[in-house]
């Protein structure tokens, strides 16, 4: 059996300095780490804060939106936690379709067909005095919208009066 050293066995990089792993492609997503950034900058812009002072207010290290952090010093991409994204926009009193609107140019991008929200659909509700819940989809006329609440402290039915939401999304759950 013929003896062969290790180091016959690693591959050599194509040029000094290179990795010898190879980089993923970056994928073609849905968001891009542009789009949310540029989004997050303009939903302080729009509550008239600097993107410091958006993360401030929301109860973050004021440095969280920083373009400083945006990127790490070996070139990767750093997104803000979906935590930082929520608190961002209760901060700034926007909804999650504010920020779909301000990516981009500014123009609401829709990625694939609206979907109407249907009854059994899990739903968070926003009311006009500010407090979100997360719910079953009983009924929705125009007069009124009626969840089975999931919260644990409180469960049962909730019927609001339409003209008390301020928005309604349906939530799309994952499995892996």
């Amino acid at each position: 059996m013929e003896k062969r050293s290790i180091q016959a066995l690693i591959p050599k990089p194509k040029s000094p300095g290179a990795p010898l792993m190879a980089r993923q492609a970056k994928s073609q997503g849905l968001l891009t780490h542009e789009q949310i950034w540029s989004a997050l900058d303009r939903l302080a812009a729009r509550a008239q804060l600097s993107p410091s002072g958006l993360a401030r207010r929301a109860g973050l290290d004021p440095t969280t939106f920083n373009k400083s952090k945006r990127v790490t010093a070996d070139g990767r991409e750093r997104w803000p936690s979906t935590e930082s994204v929520a608190k961002a926009l209760a901060a700034a009193d926007a909804s999650i379709d504010t920020l779909v609107e301000l990516m981009g140019d500014g123009v609401r991008h829709d990625t694939s067909p609206p979907t109407a929200i249907r009854r059994g659909d899990r739903v968070a509700v926003k009311t006009s005095d500010g407090e979100v819940i997360i719910g079953e989809l009983k009924r929705r006329t125009a007069r009124l919208l009626e969840l089975a609440v999931a919260d644990a402290a409180a469960p049962g039915e909730r019927t609001f009066a339409a003209s008390d939401v301020e928005w309604i999304a349906r939530i799309v759950w994952v499995r892996q």
